[in-house]
Formats: C-alpha cells, sequence, structure tokens
C-alpha cells in the first residue's frame, strides 16, 4: 500500500500480516519476474535529493522477506536474466543523459556494463532471449525516426541491426512475443488511421515482416502474448483478440470491463489455462482491477482487487502461489491463485 507497506496472507485474504517497509511512497514498482525460488522486481526508481536510487528488489523465499538487489545504474524498463548470474536490462543512466542503454551482468545483478550498440539515437526498451545464446532487443528510435530491433546470435558478445521499412510505420513501439520456434510479433501505434488494428509479424526470425490488419477491431495494441505455439493473445484499448492457429486468424473475445482497456495494464500466465489480468483505467478516476482465465484466455472474470493503487505486474511460481507488485512500493502475495471471493464461475456471464 502506501508509503512501501508489504503485507501478507496465508488464509485467503481472512487476515494479513505486516512485513515491512523497502521504500518511501515515491517508489512504485513496475516490473515482476519469477526465477527458480527467488523474485527478482525491477522500479522506475524515484527518491530525489541527487542520490541514485536502488531499482531491484529481490526474495529469495518466495515473498517472505525482501531485500534491495544491488544498485542498478539507472531506472529499468525491461529486464531479463538468461541464469541466476548472467541477464541483460534495458533502461536510463540516473541522470539521463544518454536517454536508455542496453546493460549486462555477469554476476547477479552486482556489477552492470553498458553495452554500446552504435545508434545513438535508439533508446532500448525491451530486451528477451530465445535461449541462452539467442536474443532480441528493441525500442523506439529518434535517429531514424521509427523502430530498432537488434538480434544476437552469441549470448550478447555481438548484436546486429535488423533492419525493415515496415518499422518505419510505428508512431510508439508497445510489446512483442516470440513463438513457434521462428515466428514474432511486434505491436504498437502505428501511423494511419484507427479505424481498425494492425501489427507487424515475422516468421523467420525477424528477417522479414508484413503487416496484418484486424478490421472487427478499432486501435491498436499494446500488449501481445503466447501461451505455447499456436494459441495467443493481444490486448489493446476496449478489446481482447486471441488466436488458437498461431496467429493466422484472430478473433475478438467478449471483455465485461465498465471502462475498457487502457495504457497501463499487466499479464501473465501461470500454465496453458490459467491466466492474470491487471488493468487500470483513468476514465473519471483512476480504477484498478484484476481479472483470472482458466480457459487460456477464451473467458475472463474479476478477481476481488485488494488494493486502489494500480497493479503493474505479476510473477507467480505455480497456480497458486505468487505476487504481485504496483505503484508505491506495493507488494501482495497469494496462495491460493488469487481466489479472494473469486465468484463462481460462470461461462454465460463470462461471455455477457
Amino acid at each position: 500500500g502506501d508509503n512501501g507497506q508489504v503485507v501478507r496472507s496465508t488464509d485467503w485474504g481472512e487476515n494479513w500480516e505486516y512485513l515491512s517497509t523497502l521504500f518511501s511512497y515515491k517508489f512504485s514498482l513496475y516490473y515482476c519476474f519469477t526465477m527458480g525460488d527467488s523474485t527478482v522486481i525491477a522500479t522506475r526508481g524515484g527518491g530525489g535529493g541527487g542520490v541514485p536510487s536502488y531499482n531491484v528488489i529481490q526474495s529469495d523465499d518466495r515473498g517472505e522477506t525482501w531485500y534491495l538487489s544491488g544498485e542498478y545504474p539507472g531506472t529499468v524498463e525491461s529486464i531479463f536474466y538468461n541464469n541466476d548470474s548472467n541477464g541483460f536490462y534495458c533502461g536510463t543512466d540516473f541522470w539521463y543523459t544518454h536517454g536508455n542503454s542496453l546493460w549486462e551482468t555477469d554476476n547477479g545483478g552486482s556489477n552492470w556494463d553498458k553495452i554500446e550498440l552504435g545508434s545513438p539515437g535508439f533508446n532500448p526498451q525491451k530486451v528477451e532471449f530465445k535461449d541462452e545464446q539467442i536474443g532480441y532487443v528493441g525500442g523506439p528510435s529518434d535517429e531514424p525516426y521509427g523502430f530498432l530491433l537488434f538480434k544476437t546470435e552469441d549470448g550478447g558478445a555481438t548484436w546486429n541491426p535488423l533492419d525493415h521499412e515496415l518499422f518505419n510505420a510505428f508512431d510508439s513501439f508497445e510489446d512483442w512475443a516470440l513463438f513457434n520456434d521462428s515466428s514474432f510479433i511486434l505491436v504498437g501505434e502505428f501511423f494511419q488511421n484507427n479505424d481498425y488494428s494492425r501489427y507487424l509479424i515475422s516468421e523467420d526470425h525477424g528477417i522479414s515482416w508484413r503487416m496484418d490488419t484486424l478490421y472487427f477491431a478499432p486501435n491498436d495494441f499494446k500488449e501481445v502474448h503466447f501461451i505455447n505455439q499456436d494459441t495467443g493473445l493481444l490486448l489493446g484499448y476496449h478489446k481482447i483478440c486471441r488466436t488458437v492457429d498461431g496467429g493466422q486468424n484472430w478473433y475478438q473475445v467478449a471483455f465485461n470491463y465498465t471502462y475498457g482497456i487502457d495504457d497501463n495494464m499487466a499479464f501473465t500466465f501461470v500454465n496453458e489455462s490459467a491466466g492474470y489480468l491487471s488493468i487500470r483505467t483513468t476514465y473519471q478516476s483512476p480504477i484498478s482491477g484484476i481479472f483470472k482465465t482458466i480457459d487460456a484466455g477464451e473467458t475472463w472474470l474479476e478477481v476481488e482487487c485488494p488494493a486502489t493503487s494500480k497493479f503493474n505486474s505479476f510473477g507467480f511460481f505455480d497456480e497458486n502461489e505468487g505476487v504481485v507488485v504496483g505503484d508505491k512500493g506495493m507488494i501482495f502475495k497469494t496462495t491460493s491463485g488469487a481466489m479472494v471471493n473469486m465468484p463462481e464461475w460462470n461461462t454465460d456471464e463470462a461471455k455477457a
């Protein structure tokens, strides 16, 4: 909650235990992922007074206790670990002198080295590895204007640009998904009108690209996620679209939420059936909502939200045990799959 309070429940929310305060209210936690039995949480920083802020906290006991995990050179946009030692992140330096940069660690985050990609106008926004050797880093660029994508095939030792004329169609990049061994989908806001939705897709490891259009869904997408090689979801304003054939065809699923989907959302799956979606709309006043699916995104029902602050990211160890992080240093843990006061599952209601 406010002022970085961390509380925990082990009885489906009947009772809560106060754990600690790790951050002041100025800190918000934006990214969370699980790695074995530890959870790393990255923030966009905060604080002031000319003192660099810690941007990552870590738990090694499934959210029971937390500690500051090294001093990162700046704010963290995206972070990805290949193993316990080697990881990469995109973010700014503390003084914001060079925009975003790509950084690498070989000692679990104790020290970070900046990687020079040779594109001064590039602001890397997301980094992800397909395996320990093949990875991608991408984001907006000022010179040239549009989107840039780099690929490594040697574990990050060297990075080579993947250029395509369609990258210039991006007004703002939002997300990507790797799936099907060789396929790649990019989503974001594109130049042109918003009477329909578009995304870029590659089926040869990012070498060639085409733009696909969904004429039944206005406005572009903010997030994309594939549960397996066939089933994927596209998330955007007022809509969730789903595919069951590896992106060849998409259809819009019913989503019963009063104010639609705004820019701020977190999305994760704990297996091929169960997943979570966190939404915050700014219509009239900020509202947070958590939704759960147990049928791979075909239907969604709302889960009771334990706070009014915005949830930003989930990290789950299994179907039941995980943590959710959000604004103002908020951390909640569930041991029941977030099934606090979960309404009885009704397929007809979910599709209404």
